[in-house]
């Protein structure tokens, strides 16, 4: 379950950009202070589904066997929102309530090097990461910003803000929903190749996904953050990629091709 903090202490920005996501000290009801990434609401694309977009993804993830920051719920209050520096107070202060945030991973993590070179092993997880995207309709993930952080031998994911809205808008349920062809630009397909796209701990994956599952994902985010019939879609949505699985992955793969 993703806990609730209490945003406390801003430290600082950490990256430009629309979404600019901040490290913040944030007060678990334990007492002990949490070191956390704050997106504030009030700078993502798509509002509230942007931030439960962070959530389920990241819990998606986690399921597909993808490292991703633990998810949090970032309380912002006024207390916070006054003691931020100039620079901060407009975007904290259209963000007051929840936001998402993800815990600090610490130093020795740097950005997706471009130039990286990958053995067998992680060409097999980078077609993994490919696979995954197309399946939450993450198209953010490029070579020139791959919203992804690097140990030197494993990547971990992050920054799915983006992820979801097209499933939401979608008319109806079918292989179209995939885009395929937006997915040309991501920052592993030059990389990867069919050989790689053997998918079985993926199929595996999906094939564990039930209702229960997928109602503990979704009950993790808030019901302000998903507007209409968007939580019904999205419950509708993982269990259809769970009974078409097998299907769905050829059709990835064929792309690969």
């Amino acid at each position: 379950m993703a806990q609730l903090v209490q945003a406390e202490v801003f430290q600082g920005f950490q990256s430009n950009g629309m979404c600019r996501p901040a490290r913040v000290f944030c007060r678990h009801p334990s007492g002990d202070l949490k070191d956390i990434i704050a997106k504030f609401r009030g700078g993502l694309r798509h509002d509230t589904l942007g931030a439960a977009a962070e959530v389920l993804c990241a819990r998606f993830a986690g399921h597909l066997g993808f490292r991703t920051p633990e998810p949090f719920l970032v309380e912002v209050g006024r207390d916070f929102s006054e003691s931020v520096p100039l620079e901060a107070k407009t975007l904290v202060e259209r963000s007051l309530g929840l936001n998402f945030g993800s815990g600090y991973m610490g130093f020795g993590l740097t950005a997706l090097p471009q130039e990286l070179k990958l053995n067998r092993q992680q060409k097999k997880k980078a077609a993994a990461a490919f696979a995954l995207d197309i399946l939450i309709q993450n198209y953010d993930r490029k070579r020139d910003n791959p919203n992804m952080l690097w140990d030197g031998d494993e990547f971990y994911l992050i920054d799915h803000e983006a992820a979801i809205a097209p499933i939401c808008e979608a008319e109806t349920m079918g292989y179209q929903m995939l885009e395929l062809d937006k997915f040309y630009d991501h920052v592993f397909f030059p990389t990867i190749t069919p050989a790689d796209a053997e998918f079985s701990e993926v199929y595996e994956a999906l094939g564990g996904i039930s209702g229960e599952v997928i109602d503990g994902w979704l009950s993790e985010i808030p019901e302000s953050w998903l507007q209409g019939d968007s939580r019904v879609t999205l419950r509708e949505y993982f269990l259809w990629l769970s009974e078409n699985r097998g299907t769905i992955l050829n059709l990835i793969r064929e792309r690969i091709a």
